[in-house]
């Protein structure tokens, strides 16, 4: 697969990922922190935000690493 297919395959996953987990995330936030202090929304969203950057991390490295062709 070249480089350029990678980027593109890996930019839709990520725009598609983002949108659902933050659809998630955000329907999640407004079901459980309303009345809540905002040390609890900051705290929810911190970690909101730490758990999608794992697998979009694994997106980015798996677009930036390159095949050894034989």
């Amino acid at each position: 697969m070249s480089l350029r297919t990678r980027k593109f395959i890996g930019g839709l996953a990520l725009i598609v990922f983002s949108l659902l987990f933050y659809t998630f995330a955000i329907s999640v936030a407004l079901a459980r922190l309303p009345g809540l202090a905002l040390g609890w929304h900051l705290l929810f969203y911190l970690c909101t935000v730490l758990i999608w950057f794992i697998p979009a991390a694994l997106i980015i490295r798996w677009i930036g690493t390159r095949l050894v062709r034989a």
